[in-house]
């Protein structure tokens, strides 16, 4: 026996789970044992880019996004109900929105406590996250990305009474309107908001913080062009809160 294979279980799983999902599966044709380990990674990384790639043009061929959307779905139905740690996912366009979607609830109803999604579907797909994300009593670490839309239609305000237990709230390409805005909760200690602002449309004057254990806070702002109109007011109301970083960048060829 290989000194690899002679390592118990849980360390193998461990050092499955550092590893991208693509890299991990892989595996599973070294034995039978090894096909069941992969079966409980508790972190998933998945990241389209990493299957279709490095080839240059392999992402247009012929039935390789239907390759990579079946390979995600059987990882998951080899899970079967076993928990998940972490659940990272990256994809963009020509991915099916709604197997995106039943990817998160899974995700979710295995109980998450960190969800990494950065999803570049184009504006016309009128993409939003899955409303059971919305009640999810199990997220810890939430961090969002899009580079074409903005996934959240309810207030920052709004959206953190969805979660009882967050503690690390990162979203980023948000788009608000120029009103004043509260973040409260009783178990945040990291915020980081990227928005966009745009001359017909601004975003927050002021935040305020009502967040006891708020550790850190990083607001960056995309703008067309950048004048003094453009501030933020931070007003706190935590004892905490050690780390306030606020930048403004001009960046046309994001917005």
């Amino acid at each position: 026996m290989d000194p690899l294979s002679s390592l118990p279980d849980e360390i193998l799983t461990h050092i499955l789970s550092l590893l991208t999902t693509k890299e991990a599966a892989s595996t599973s044709i070294l034995s039978k044992r090894w096909r069941n380990l992969v079966a409980f990674v508790p972190n998933l990384d998945i990241d389209d880019s990493v299957f279709l790639h490095p080839e240059d043009g392999k992402r247009e061929r012929d039935g390789v996004l239907e390759s990579f959307m079946d390979f995600v779905d059987r990882v998951l139905d080899l899970q079967g109900d076993s928990p998940i740690t972490k659940f990272s996912l990256k994809c963009r366009e020509g991915v099916d929105s709604d197997r995106v979607d039943s990817w998160i609830v899974k995700a979710l109803q295995r109980g998450v406590s960190e969800l990494d999604l950065s999803i570049d579907f184009p504006y016309y797909y009128y993409y939003t996250l899955p409303s059971e994300l919305f009640v999810s009593s199990t997220l810890v670490k939430l961090k969002v990305t899009s580079v074409y839309d903005d996934f959240f239609d309810d207030k920052i305000e709004d959206l953190l009474l969805c979660f009882p237990v967050l503690e690390d709230l990162q979203i980023a390409n948000m788009e608000r309107a120029n009103l004043d805005v509260t973040v409260s909760s009783a178990t945040l200690r990291k915020l980081v908001l990227s928005v966009f602002g745009s001359r017909s449309y601004r975003n927050p004057k002021s935040i305020c913080f009502d967040t006891p254990n708020l550790l850190s806070f990083t607001y960056l702002e995309m703008i067309e062009e950048y004048n003094n109109s453009y501030s933020c007011n931070v007003r706190k109301k935590t004892r905490n809160l050690t780390c306030v970083q606020l930048c403004w960048q001009s960046n046309p060829t994001i917005l």
